[in-house]
């Protein structure tokens, strides 16, 4: 599939699930279908699973061809970065259907016995901003392999680190109805929380495809 079509496929998708979540909800709690456990959650998950294929699918097409990719100038293993990718965006999708990074807030507050306040209960929301700074120095770590995508990445990453950033802010801010005191604006706000994170996961499936085209296009040619 053409990219472009992939693109817009990606983006109907999340446009369609993102208006059924609104019109669907209750209309004294359009949050709901954004709530955990729910229609925006599971697809959510789907997207990172989807994201996490398709960066295995770069290592094992990379892998197979290894010697007809024109990375001479490269380490001989530089497509196994794609193989620790794609673990990471599988375990994205755990993390976002078990609430694996809440329940490590709820840990914490019980190994030390931190009763919960409005600082202490956002520790899961800076939870996110550590696994997107985690991302960005195995990104780093890895720059060396990952060069010959280099186009295509850059192409993506702004906007996608840009995404989570708002996201991870929205999230601190309605985590608890305290700095928000407007229902109506709260509610908004986390509906554009969820947005900003749907938009991140839907990008980081384009560019991995994107990699994926690059690699079979790479393929076809030198075969």
């Amino acid at each position: 599939m053409d990219i472009r079509l992939f693109t817009r496929v990606i983006i109907f998708l999340n446009i369609s699930i993102i208006t059924w979540a609104v019109i669907a909800s209750p209309v004294r709690d359009l949050l709901y279908h954004f709530q955990e456990n729910r229609l925006v959650t599971y697809f959510s998950a789907f997207q990172l699973i989807c994201t996490a294929l398709m960066s295995f699918l770069v290592f094992d097409t990379a892998q197979l061809n290894r010697n007809q990719l024109k990375t001479k100038n490269l380490e001989q293993q530089s497509h196994y970065v794609w193989l620790l990718i794609a673990l990471g965006f599988l375990l994205l999708s755990f993390d976002e259907v078990l609430m694996i990074h809440e329940q490590l807030d709820k840990a914490i507050h019980s190994i030390y016995a931190i009763s919960e306040n409005r600082w202490s209960d956002r520790l899961d929301d800076l939870l996110i901003l550590l696994y997107c700074i985690l991302a960005i120095f195995i990104l780093w770590k890895h720059r060396k392999n990952l060069f010959i995508y280099k186009e295509t990445l850059i192409k993506y990453l702004y906007i996608i680190f840009l995404l989570v950033l708002i996201m991870v802010v929205l999230d601190v801010i309605t985590n608890r109805q305290d700095i928000i005191k407007n229902d109506s604006v709260f509610q908004l706000l986390q509906i554009f929380e969820e947005i900003s994170k749907l938009a991140a996961e839907a990008l980081c499936l384009v560019m991995a495809y994107a990699c994926l085209k690059q690699t079979l296009i790479w393929q076809l040619r030198d075969s």
